[in-house]
């Protein structure tokens, strides 16, 4: 709220979502009564007696939808004439609620994707603004909701600053392959480049997206291997300098990263097999191996510091 409190002017207000109330700080006033809880839905058990009733009032309010996601009221069209002028009206109202349908079903699978990936609620709705963008621009259309859900979240997670590979996200669906994923994703970044140039300009999307590196999946491989923050700087600094000495350039950033990983590690009091570095990148041992004595190896001093290899050990 943004009046004072008339009971004693103070202007400190808390909304008790579960009574739907806005009070005071100060007093205890209540301001505002019975307001819809816009917080997600509870479950309520009859047996549950000294538990706070938790009232199901439907999902909860999601602004990327049209009226947030609450469902209106159907139009019924009774026996006389006087209704007629409603069959417009309940065209609309219909066409809306299936559009709102589709995206809701977008929306869901991209949150049931994520949880599979442990992707925070920023990815998710990063994911969904792309997805609403993709449904109203029609470009998801003839295409499969897994491919196109799985394609906004590889763009959201990109756009979030901590990328995920095709192969993570064509797991994660029910029955996209990596084919369908990427020509999806294709797709949409050509729609969204295409309407902020209409709009006039912005950074360009492909460029808000960036351009992959093996430095970009350096902290999550290393914190899924459980290494410290020293090696994951180590790790850091290597794929910093195998990007502007252009080694390894002609290979995918992930099998990059994997390789630096393994290779700063086996210097580690403490390194990881290759097999458990496979295992978190999805690289098959034979590449990181490669990769490493070959492309690596051969640059070692270049890669890493004597200061940070004395840290290392």
């Amino acid at each position: 709220m943004d009046k004072d409190c008339p009971n004693c002017g103070a202007n400190s207000w808390v909304t008790q979502q579960s009574a739907g109330d806005v009070v005071c700080t100060s007093c205890g006033f209540v301001g505002e009564a019975s307001l819809i809880d816009e917080t997600a839905e509870w479950r309520s058990f009859s047996d549950k007696s000294n538990a706070v009733d938790m009232n199901r009032v439907g999902a909860p309010i999601n602004s990327l939808l049209d009226k947030g996601g609450i469902s209106g009221t159907s139009i019924a069209k009774g026996k006389d004439g006087r209704s007629a002028g409603f069959a417009n009206l309940d065209r609309y109202h219909q066409q809306s609620t299936t559009v709102n349908r589709g995206v809701q079903d977008g929306f869901r699978a991209i949150s049931h994707m994520a949880e599979k990936l442990s992707l925070g609620q920023q990815f998710i709705n990063r994911a969904q603004e792309i997805f609403k963008k993709a449904q109203e621009s029609k470009v998801a259309k003839g295409r499969s909701l897994d491919a196109v859900c799985g394609a906004c979240l590889y763009i959201g997670c990109r756009l979030e600053g901590n990328p995920r590979t095709f192969n993570e996200i064509c797991a994660a669906t029910q029955s996209a392959d990596k084919q369908a994923v990427s020509k999806a994703y294709k797709a949409i970044l050509k729609k969204l480049q295409s309407e902020l140039d209409s709009e006039g300009g912005g950074p360009g999307m492909q460029k808000q997206v960036g351009i992959l590196s093996p430095k970009d999946y350096i902290r999550r491989l290393c914190s899924q291997l459980q290494y410290p923050n020293v090696v994951v700087l180590c790790c850091e600094k290597a794929a910093e300098q195998v990007t502007q000495r252009g080694i390894s350039s002609s290979r995918v950033p992930i099998s990059v990263a994997a390789a630096i990983v393994y290779f700063v590690g086996k210097m580690t009091s403490s390194p990881r097999e290759i097999d458990q570095v496979s295992a978190v990148s999805g690289v098959s041992a034979g590449t990181i191996k490669l990769i490493a004595n070959d492309e690596l190896a051969p640059d070692q001093d270049k890669l890493i510091s004597d200061a940070m290899l004395a840290k290392l050990k």
